[in-house]
């Protein structure tokens, strides 16, 4: 399994208002040609904080 990951500097002023997901590639396929998963579905709303590294942020339900 692999993880693509993206961190961002520690905000200064508070969590970012909005984030580059424009600029973020996107994959096909992994460099030793597996396939992506290609999930039916998804249970969150695009664009919405899913959480942070303190755990507080979106992750509780």
């Amino acid at each position: 399994m692999k993880i693509l990951c993206v961190l961002y500097d520690d905000p200064k002023d508070g969590m970012p208002k909005n984030y580059p997901l424009s600029e973020l590639p996107e994959l096909k396929k992994y460099p030793d040609g597996m396939t992506l998963p290609t999930p039916k579905a998804i249970d969150f709303t695009p664009g919405e904080l899913l959480g942070c590294v303190s755990g507080e942020l979106g992750l509780r339900k």
